[in-house]
């Protein structure tokens, strides 16, 4: 390959502790082992000439078309040619127990003819800054020198030259086989954590084992993808969606990564590069919440578990809630850039760890309020003992931090990194986190006094209102004493701000329509943010635009713009962070967990919408009492 492949270029696969970027050409040009925020082990995705891969397709000219197994997050491709016609399933298989998994399954399957293949097996570990010593052993491609190890097995032929006969230089092994039709072979890349061949040497590698591999994994993702309760127009790019943040999962903890990928451009040859590979706290709560929606309420419990756990130790600690965390829920991110990486089509620096994670950013607070109200307020089970102290421990450290911080300048839900300022979104956010805080101590009946929080909450609605609104311009702005206009005032109506129908959110839609466009994408900011260069347009901000519209009752202007930011997926329904408007390529961390957050609400309110249903939760004066109802509120 001698140019990056476009990022909608790729698919995914997952195990719930890490996932890999696949090419359409069948190459795997991006994975972190065994977890995701470990070192590359592939990372060709980031320099093209000394990052690793792991490539199958056919010599020559040939064909593709690919999509994944119906319900599941199994990747199939086929390739063909005048010679035949080969089917590549990728995976990583599911764990049968409780052990880590710690493998990538990848059966070529002769459909017509025959074809010749060629495999080419480079890892590149530690992000290409060390090259292992391959070697030739038994039906196995040991990878020495390497962190994890790893080994590359090969399992499926009677014919003795179909697993050996690798050409192995400099750390690439590669080799020619021939597939024809009947015929299966199966590629096995094992990365136990115990450095020594015996513990790989132990797996079951028989047929019965490798088909028992993808029988088990693609139960496990149809299982899980039968329990969504979405059933509307959409419920393609909905289930698509949902196994997608599944897949962003870390088992372990619960934790939900932003992205997949760490330095994919927001702008092609710029410095707009950052390391997704974490668990935000705004993003896992609205990862939580749109989950909430479709009816994984294990996701919710996990999440909450890890939460309230993090909230603990940060109390006897005695230091603040960080906005973003480690999978395993350590707090140190230290970020760096690897300079002997060129970057995605020379898109530098790539940075590793992430500098925002000491940031201020006072909406996480209300985004994380906001979502243990939701899985509370739904939740049928009486709390113990001891869930009702770590909720009062939340709720006190969450609400103390708002308290003391809410009228200090902060770097805002889009993380600037210039001089901190007084973001309009930040307070609204603030005004949540007090909002449900109240509602949680009266509708669990918790024995904490509120009447702080209550003058608090309307001192911040009143600042909001009079210094976030601009008369002149007919909208809220993104920051007190500033002009400039914010995607993010799309979400006051939907987080119970202000009235859907209030002149002052019907005038903020229109000059956000008429500032913030471009064709049909929606910026969520144009003005200078400290970087040089100018990003694309956000896609979770054109799903906000659809919700905003849903909630002032213009539903054919929903349903029309919806449909049109549906097309900004790839072939395989996956979304990345952002796009650019002229060229419509995608641009930014993928896949990206904000994104199909956003769609998945998207879709669902308008759905409820359409059937004349109230959305839940909007404000202190719509919120529903007593019980969620599961059957009522299935879409």
């Amino acid at each position: 390959m001698d140019h990056y492949r476009a990022i909608s270029d790729y698919g995914v696969i997952g195990n719930l502790h890490t996932a890999a970027l696949v090419s359409s050409g069948g190459s795997i040009d991006w994975a972190c082992l065994p977890s995701f925020d470990f070192p590359a082990f592939f990372c060709r995705l980031l320099d093209l000439k000394i990052g690793g891969y792991f490539q199958i397709h056919p010599v020559g000219v040939y064909k593709v078309e690919r999509a994944y197994l119906e319900k599941s997050n199994i990747l199939s491709t086929t390739f063909s040619n005048g010679f035949g016609k080969v089917a590549l399933t990728d995976l990583m298989p599911i764990s049968a127990d409780e052990c880590e998994p710690q493998e990538i399954l990848r059966k070529v399957e002769g459909v017509e003819g025959e074809i010749d293949l060629e495999v080419i097996f480079k890892p590149t570990p530690r992000f290409a800054s060390v090259t292992p010593t391959l070697s030739a052993k038994e039906n196995g491609l040991w990878v020495e020198g390497s962190d994890p190890i790893a080994a590359l097995f090969t399992i499926g032929s009677e014919d003795p030259s179909q697993t050996i006969g690798w050409r192995i230089e400099n750390g690439r092994a590669e080799r020619i086989v021939r597939v024809k039709a009947g015929e299966a072979l199966y590629f096995l890349l094992s990365y136990p954590q115990r450095a020594n061949e015996e513990g790989a040497a132990e797996n079951d590698f028989s047929l019965q084992a490798m088909e028992g591999r993808i029988s088990r994994t693609l139960d496990y993702w149809q299982t899980w993808a039968e329990k969504c309760r979405y059933h509307g127009p959409h419920q393609g790019a909905v289930l698509r969606s949902a196994l997608t943040l599944k897949l962003l999962t870390f088992a372990p903890t619960g934790g939900i990564v932003a992205a997949a990928t760490t330095s994919l451009p927001e702008a092609i040859g710029g410095v707009r590069n950052w390391d997704y590979r974490f668990a935000w706290l705004r993003d896992s709560a609205l990862i939580l919440y749109s989950l909430m929606e479709l009816g994984y309420q294990e996701e919710a419990h996990a999440f909450m578990k890890m939460m309230m756990k993090t909230c603990v130790k940060s109390c006897a600690e005695n230091r603040p809630l960080q906005i973003m965390y480690r999978i395993d829920g350590e707090s140190e991110l230290p970020e760096q850039c690897l300079s002997h990486l060129e970057g995605y089509r020379k898109s530098q620096p790539v940075r590793v760890g992430n500098a925002a994670a000491k940031q201020l950013q006072l909406d996480t607070f209300g985004e994380l309020l906001n979502c243990v109200y939701t899985h509370h307020w739904r939740d049928h089970t009486p709390p113990s003992e001891e869930d009702l102290e770590d909720l009062l421990c939340l709720i006190s450290h969450v609400t103390d931090f708002v308290l003391v911080r809410w009228k200090e300048p902060d770097h805002g839900i889009w993380e600037f990194r210039d001089q901190p300022r007084h973001f309009v979104y930040s307070k609204e956010m603030s005004w949540v986190a007090l909002d449900r805080a109240i509602k949680l101590v009266e509708e669990r009946k918790l024995h904490l006094d509120t009447g702080k929080w209550k003058e608090a909450r309307e001192e911040i609605r009143r600042t909001v209102l009079e210094k976030g609104y601009d008369r002149k311009l007919g909208s809220f702005v993104q920051a007190f004493d500033e002009t400039a206009l914010d995607a993010s005032a799309l979400l006051f109506p939907i987080l119970g701000f202000i009235a859907p129908d209030d002149p002052k959110m019907v005038s903020t839609l229109r000059k956000i329509q008429e500032a913030l466009r471009s064709r049909r994408f929606t910026y969520r900011y144009i003005m200078d943010d400290g970087l040089p260069g100018r990003e694309g347009a956000f896609l979770a901000c054109s799903f906000w635009l659809v919700d905003a519209l849903t909630s002032m009752g213009r539903l054919d202007e929903a349903e029309a713009e919806f449909e049109r930011v549906l097309t900004c997926a790839n072939d395989l329904g996956l979304y990345a962070e952002e796009i650019d408007p002229i060229t419509e390529e995608a641009l930014g961390n993928f896949p990206q967990a904000f994104t199909h957050v956003a769609l998945i609400n998207a879709a669902v309110n308008l759905e409820k919408a359409k059937r004349g249903e109230q959305r839940e939760n909007l404000s202190e004066e719509t919120a529903k009492e007593g019980s969620y109802d599961e059957e009522s509120k299935s879409v």
